[in-house]
């Protein structure tokens, strides 16, 4: 829930976030006046990075929390669209498809398997299945989303 709460322990557990978000961003290819998702965007960190490398692209924050998608909202500059709707794997795309670039930053496991309070909060199924079968069907609807040559 609590955004700030978020950030501080993302920061303070896992403090290689910063300079990894840093490799997301360059590993990413031109990106020009295309539509990225930022799936599971939570506070809006990757969005920042990406909007800081380009600013004319359309960043999509899709997140099932209200409270961090808002928070994104204000830390990353326009062009954007926000959805506030979970991830639902299997799907046949993520809500707004089609994309040029999907991005997908600590939030695969949390997609997938989601902790029972988080998914009771938002609604969010609870998967059966091994981790393989999950994974797999996430990323499924993740390339489906895709435009052709479109990047995860």
């Amino acid at each position: 829930g609590d955004s700030e709460w978020y950030d501080l322990q993302l920061e303070r557990r896992l403090p290689l976030v910063g300079p990894m978000l840093n490799e997301v961003v360059c590993a990413l290819p031109p990106l020009g006046n295309g539509r990225v998702c930022d799936v599971g965007c939570g506070t809006g960190r990757c969005a920042v990075e990406i909007r800081k490398a380009y600013l004319r692209c359309t960043l999509c924050l899709l997140d099932a929390d209200k409270d961090r998608v808002e928070t994104a909202k204000n830390r990353v500059a326009e062009p954007v669209e926000v959805i506030v709707e979970p991830f639902v794997v299997g799907a046949p795309s993520l809500p707004g498809a089609p994309y040029d670039c999907v991005t997908l930053v600590l939030a695969l496991r949390h997609s997938t398997r989601p902790a029972p309070h988080y998914a009771e909060r938002l609604g969010l199924p609870l998967h059966t299945g091994t981790v393989e079968e999950s994974y797999r069907a996430a990323l499924t609807t993740i390339f489906c989303s895709l435009r052709p040559g479109g990047t995860l």
